[in-house]
């Protein structure tokens, strides 16, 4: 409200103050939790003006220009996020294999000799089609997952753009793994699938192996594991109860006389 005192011909405006907590309150953001980890998104970039920039080869600047941009592209989808434990690695060398791989991360991560370093993952992606001795030719890129996100961190830190570790013209391009939220879920319920069927297909066999001698069985025993050897077939978890055993051509049936072969009980020639 305005008063009536003046300072150099202006009126002073007089209002009640606000309480200290509550300015505070209003002046700070309230921010939502990353459930998607975009801050990782940015780790193991590399700034055109920098001086390690200038360093790269042309092939590095188009690799890492290449897949910030499709990172971006991807990261608008809702159902990506970036993982807090699995690193991507580029630009590795072409005899590169997963043991050597493995080998490189342990030494470039653990700062004591008796520190442990636990991985759940080393994985090289190679081709389908050109194989050389039964292996799929290296892509020359690859994903290490670890188990702790500090160990990650640190693994990023020391090995992005790293030119003692496989040379300067194969500096590894390392940055946090993009994942699919949706494409993880589905092929958790998959496995969860394919392990309630192999558990199904144990207990079935358990149940057959019981009932081995049919000999021992009641009539009304007997047509109960009918229904039950029909109902597994159907299911796929047993064999086909209405396919016949394989006789050899040649082996002729005998004929039988009670429980024994006719040729038993024959008269022989003397």
């Amino acid at each position: 409200m305005e008063s009536n005192i003046t300072i150099n011909g202006k009126k002073l405006v007089i209002c009640r103050s606000k309480d200290k907590k509550a300015l505070l309150m209003s002046q700070t953001k309230i921010q939502k939790p990353d459930k998607r980890n975009l801050h990782l998104a940015n780790l193991g970039y590399i700034r055109s003006d920098s001086d390690l920039y200038q360093e790269l080869s042309t092939h590095e600047k188009i690799m890492r220009e290449k897949s910030e941009k499709e990172k971006t592209a991807k990261l608008r989808n809702p159902n990506f996020h970036v993982s807090q434990t699995r690193l991507c690695f580029r630009n590795l060398p072409k005899t590169l294999d997963e043991r050597e791989l493995k080998y490189a991360v342990l030494k470039a991560v653990r700062e004591r000799p008796d520190e442990y370093i636990s991985l759940k993952q080393v994985i090289i992606a190679r081709s389908k089609d050109k194989l050389v001795n039964g292996v799929g030719v290296s892509l020359c890129y690859g994903f290490v997952e670890f188990k702790n996100h500090e160990h990650a961190l640190r693994a990023l830190e020391k090995m992005n753009a790293n030119p003692t570790i496989w040379g300067v013209n194969k500096r590894p391009f390392v940055e946090f793994a993009l994942e699919n939220a949706k494409a993880l879920w589905t092929m958790k319920v998959r496995k969860q699938h394919e392990a309630e069927k192999a558990e199904q297909k144990k207990q079935a066999k358990v149940r057959l192996r019981d009932v081995i001698d049919q000999t021992q069985l009641t009539e009304e025993e007997k047509k109960i594991l009918d229904r039950e050897k029909k109902r597994l077939y159907s299911k796929g978890l047993g064999p086909d109860p209405w396919k016949q055993p394989i006789r050899d051509k040649n082996q002729k049936p005998q004929e039988t006389v009670g429980n024994r072969s006719w040729a038993d009980v024959a008269p022989k020639d003397e």
